[in-house]
């Protein structure tokens, strides 16, 4: 391809060398000399730009031998990101050169722009090779990013991403000559953008001292979209944006701070809005020891857009959305507020995604939740992290059709992950939760109700998938019993009056270091492909009554006691190929009423007694290894 252009030319995405070199010279020559009568040719390939990565939430930057310049960018966690400041502005074919460590599945990244997800990628190269990112419609000053979002890790092995550097050829290139300057004086505010209005033109200050209220409410009422620019909007009430639709309000830079003595629900309130986006504000409330204030609240209404804010100081959430359906809360930090720092209430639809909320830490019992849905259903949780809750990092109650996926919880008292039910609210039971691809550690111990890292109560469907957690109390912390009786892995249970789960997939986890790795009670569940290692008391507990659920394919390995524990009356329960280690008694099935049970091609060692039997019509046959009996070979 090549592209007829005039001079001069005034290419900032061009290295100055190469373009140089591709009109026939070596000398530069200013532009403010030549002629715009004559034509030249540059070919596309010229064109092409390398732009090096920066680094942001957590990437860094390493020595790598493999890497251009001997240097890479490593993402070793969710939401870890390489940044790229886009150079010039047009339309261009994007590549990543990129590669990855792989475990159990290939790195996936969110493309984002100016904060905002535009496409997903999967790395599959294990050198470094290109990863086609597509044609990018994009402009200068736009940031784009690289973030990490499904990070997986283990004894065995972890998933990492290392990012070299990104490659832009333009599509279509339009080069027009550079005018001679002229000095202008600096204008007042104009009324308009090309993203919005600005907010001083409705007489607001942002100079950090003015009250400026009336102004941005005045702005909010216009129904357009807004810039603010950068300073400090201090405010006495809400900024309340009434039935809006399709608009933008943009901070560029800027703060919303609340005066002493502030009135309102939040200091950003949508009510009925639809296509309404709050997009790159820091707030600022008025303290934890106010009343309940939120950061930015969502009531009602349809796709609003809550993204890339930074809020704190508050005594509510930071993000809350009641009655209102297909919000998006996304790539927002949360800090120093009373209670939750994402919560929703009788919405439908929600995609909570790359948000970072951060407790009081683990060790101080608070009634705060790091992401907390209740009620309404179609909730995606994704990409999220929960830092040092003293309660629970996330959780849904009484809300059906449930995914977290990709999330991390590091510092938690009560539960990590948990879909639940709310009786209080007339739901005993919901249906289809899933938990997968996240990662859960740092249960404190110091909840009075105990703790479990990935909870499904009275849920009817689901999956617990390709999870990781570390526990604080297994048997390479001394094993010792948790200050208040469990801490379970994972566990399926009964809430209250309701079922107890059913039609459960549990696969490819890898438990380590808990107390109890699985404790279940449930119905015609399947557990397969996990690795349950370092358990200090048992891999597995069967809660009394359960029935019908399969084990196949699992390793089991370390645990203190019995690899496999049968409460009463557990039955019709199958345990087939799986593998058990380094443990005093494998399966435990010799109390009263455990019948119809079927244990067979099971493989043991380092097993003093594999399996212990009591009840009728059991089968054991098959197993092999240390401490089969002769009646279970």
């Amino acid at each position: 391809m090549h592209i007829s252009i005039k001079k001069p030319l005034h290419l900032t995405i061009l290295n100055a060398t190469l373009l140089l070199a591709a009109c026939g010279s070596t000398t530069p020559t200013p532009a403010m000399n030549q002629s715009p009568a004559s034509d030249i040719t540059v070919s596309a390939e010229a064109l092409t730009t390398r732009v090096q990565p920066g680094v942001a939430a957590g990437g860094r930057t390493q020595y790598d031998a493999q890497a251009d310049g001997q240097q890479t960018v490593v993402l070793l966690g969710n939401n870890h990101a390489a940044t790229f400041a886009v150079p010039a502005s047009g339309t261009f074919t994007a590549t990543l050169q990129a590669r990855q460590t792989a475990f159990q599945g290939n790195v996936m990244l969110s493309l984002r722009v100016n904060g905002a997800e535009i496409k997903r990628v999967e790395v599959t190269p294990l050198s470094y090779a290109a990863v086609a990112l597509g044609n990018l419609n994009i402009k200068a000053g736009d940031v784009l990013s690289a973030v990490f979002i499904n990070d997986l890790g283990g004894a065995t092995g972890d998933r990492n991403a290392y990012i070299d550097y990104l490659t832009l050829a333009p599509v279509t290139t339009t080069v027009a000559p550079a005018p001679t300057p002229t000095p202008e004086p600096t204008p007042a505010p104009a009324p308009s953008t090309a993203s919005g209005v600005d907010v001083r033109t409705f007489g607001a200050k942002g100079d950090g001292a003015t009250d400026d209220t009336a102004a941005l409410q005045k702005a909010a009422a216009s129904g357009k979209s807004l810039v603010f620019p950068a300073g400090t909007y201090l405010i006495s009430k809400a900024v309340t944006f009434n039935g809006t639709s399709n608009i933008t309000v943009t901070g560029q830079g800027a703060t919303l701070k609340a005066r002493s003595g502030f009135s309102g629900t939040a200091l950003v309130h949508l009510v009925n809005t639809s296509a309404t986006t709050v997009r790159g504000f820091t707030v600022i409330g008025a303290g934890e020891g106010t009343g309940w204030i939120d950061g930015i609240r969502v009531s009602g209404g349809a796709d609003a857009v809550v993204d890339g804010n930074t809020i704190s100081a508050l005594g509510g959430c930071g993000v809350g959305v009641e009655n209102a359906t297909r919000t998006t809360v996304s790539n927002n930090t949360v800090s120093q507020v009373k209670y939750h720092g994402v919560v929703g209430m009788s919405s439908t639809h929600q995609k909570w995604l790359g948000n970072r909320v951060t407790g009081h830490g683990a060790t101080t019992l608070t009634a705060g939740i790091g992401l907390l849905g209740q009620l309404g259903s179609d909730y995606l949780i994704e990409g999220n992290v929960s830092t040092g809750f003293g309660n629970t990092g996330m959780k849904t109650e009484g809300t059906s059709n449930v995914t977290f996926r990709g999330n991390t919880v590091d510092g938690f008292a009560r539960d990590g992950i948990k879909i639940m039910p709310l009786p209080e609210k007339g739901v005993n039971q919901v249906s289809n939760g899933i938990i997968e691809n996240n990662t859960v550690r740092g249960f404190s111990g110091v909840d009075s109700h105990g703790s479990t890292a990935l909870q499904l109560s009275s849920v009817i469907g689901g999956r617990v998938t390709n999870n990781t957690t570390y526990g604080t109390f297994g048997a390479s912390s001394g094993g010792q019993q948790p200050p208040h009786g469990y801490e379970d892995a994972i566990r399926l249970q009964a809430h209250g009056g309701g079922p107890v789960p059913q039609n459960i997939a549990i696969s490819g986890n890898r438990i380590t270091n808990s107390y109890v790795s699985l404790r279940l009670m449930g119905t015609n569940n399947t557990v397969s492909n996990n690795t349950f290692q370092g358990s200090a008391r048992h891999s597995v507990i069967f809660n009394r009554n359960a029935t019908g659920n399969r084990f196949t394919g699992n390793t089991f390995s370390g645990s203190g006691s019995a690899g496999v524990m049968f409460d009463l009356y557990v039955s019709g329960t199958t345990f087939s190929g799986n593998t058990f280690s380094g443990m005093n008694t494998g399966i435990y099935a010799a109390n009263s009423g455990n019948n119809n049970n079927t244990f067979t091609s099971n493989t043991f060692s380092s097993v003093s007694s594999a399996v212990i039997l009591a009840g009728s019509n059991n089968i054991c046959d098959g197993n092999t290894g240390t401490g089969v009996s002769i009646s279970c070979q």
